[in-house]
């Protein structure tokens, strides 16, 4: 049992495939820590290993506070790490905690609540480049007001269309009819499209946008 006043906040971890290797393995880009002690100084994370239903025990030993939902594998493509971020989504709502989900975080959150199948991006707007999204006025963001328009990164073949969102998840952030990213009307939820851990440097408002989700205190 972990004995502590800090936050905890675990990380899901992508599965990968090492050549010459017959041994799946589980990744963690090493963007993630540097983004975090900037983003959230104070916190303890920790990175968790795709058990699977078994997943659910190892962030009880943990008492986690929150959950973030990394990148990486499309959806089906891999198929215990599916099985095990279902699991933790569904421990995280039946305990409350908030879930920040991070490009196939948010689009596994759409998936889980029944929405329709992933639209395949245009290639030359949404893979291994940079774009614009327009942030919409939202009760719950009052603190990102003051950016209404960002370029962000964009890493995905497969997206959500802003008509086919779920009906608890509400848009705040757009690029022309995609949704770059929502907000949960009910749950403490939220998803990003971009990857606020891959920004260089560091983004003000991503950090801004992390500590508001899971609250905590602006940094002077």
């Amino acid at each position: 049992m972990v004995e502590s006043t800090q936050k905890k906040i675990g990380l899901t971890m992508r599965i990968i495939h090492a050549k010459d290797y017959d041994e799946p393995r589980d990744a963690l880009a090493q963007d993630w820590g540097r983004f975090l002690a900037f983003a959230m100084p104070e916190i303890l994370w920790f990175p968790i290993p795709n058990l699977g239903s078994e997943s659910v025990d190892f962030v009880k030993q943990w008492e986690i506070d929150g959950l973030i939902l990394t990148g990486g594998n499309d959806i089906g493509s891999a198929p215990l790490r599916d099985l095990t971020e279902k699991v933790l989504l569904e421990y995280a709502l039946s305990n409350d905690l908030p879930v920040f989900g991070v490009c196939r975080g948010l689009q596994f959150i759409h998936h889980y609540f029944g929405g329709s199948q992933l639209t395949a991006c245009p290639i030359e707007e949404h893979v291994a480049c940079r774009h614009i999204i327009d942030l919409k006025n939202h009760p719950n963001l009052s603190d990102i007001i003051q950016y209404p328009e960002q370029e962000v990164n964009s890493f995905h073949n497969f997206a959500v269309e802003k008509q086919d969102i779920v009906n608890n998840m509400i848009p705040f952030a757009l690029c022309k009819n995609w949704v770059e990213g929502f907000l949960s009307e009910k749950q403490k939820l939220i998803g990003v499209q971009w990857h606020p851990e891959r920004e260089r440097p560091f983004r003000d408002f991503d950090r801004i946008l992390m500590r508001h989700f899971f609250k905590l205190k602006a940094l002077v």
